[in-house]
């Protein structure tokens, strides 16, 4: 357990230091810097998490959800830290699936 625990502050430390969560870092330090900014964001990114929990309305969610992320990316600082946020997202994806895959642990399927 402790070389694991050793290995997994090194790759904290190695994923705080990579290019992509340097630029969510400086992003996010911008964005925090205009309230009303933060606070469209945040409402837009809590509407985008609600809607992938959900079936209901999702045709209509996803093109009012649409229309508002154009109108973010409209706003450079919103647009980069956007950006920032979703890059820092897939390499937790990527390291996550590596994980997963490379410690093989038999899950049940689910049958249809």
């Amino acid at each position: 357990m402790e070389q694991v625990a050793r290995c997994t502050d090194a790759l904290i430390m190695a994923i705080r230091q990579s290019e992509d969560y340097r630029r969510y870092v400086e992003a996010e330090r911008a964005v925090h810097k205009d309230p009303e900014l933060k606070k469209r964001i945040d409402e837009y990114r809590m509407r985008a998490y609600e809607l992938q929990g959900s079936l209901e309305g999702i045709f209509e969610g996803s093109e009012a959800l649409l229309q508002e992320f154009g109108s973010l990316h409209r706003h450079p600082l919103a647009a980069e830290y956007l950006d920032a946020e979703s890059s820092v997202c897939r390499l937790l994806r990527m390291t996550v699936e590596q994980l997963s895959t490379g410690v093989a642990v038999e899950l049940p399927q689910k049958n249809d």
